[in-house]
């Protein structure tokens, strides 16, 4: 599931740039995890300091594109609210043979 759908998904979303470097580096380690925090972000947001992180993951939260596990916990995984996510995730389901070719859009 996730060399095959999530982190093509990503990819296409940060080749169209539709998501920065920063997020994606964000996301592919929510998808790696499966459950982050802000001070995981430490990882991939070198030298920031943990407003800026929780800065990002209200960003994130709030354009659906990681969500909290349960509500008000601060602990999140990733959405897919998003419509650009949810656009590299029909893609990567189509390459993969999932969505049969006269479903897929042109």
């Amino acid at each position: 599931m996730k060399e095959n759908i999530l982190w093509p998904a990503l990819e296409h979303a940060r080749e169209r740039e539709l998501i920065t470097s920063q997020e994606m580096g964000i996301l592919n380690l929510a998808i790696e995890k499966t459950v982050v925090k802000a001070s995981d972000l430490s990882s991939v947001m070198k030298g920031s300091k943990p407003p800026q992180r929780t800065y990002q993951v209200r960003k994130l939260v709030d354009a659906g594109m990681l969500r909290p596990i349960v509500e008000g916990a601060r602990q999140y995984t990733i959405g897919f609210d998003n419509s650009f996510l949810v656009r590299g995730v029909i893609r990567a389901l189509s390459d993969n043979g999932f969505i049969p070719s006269q479903v897929e859009m042109p």
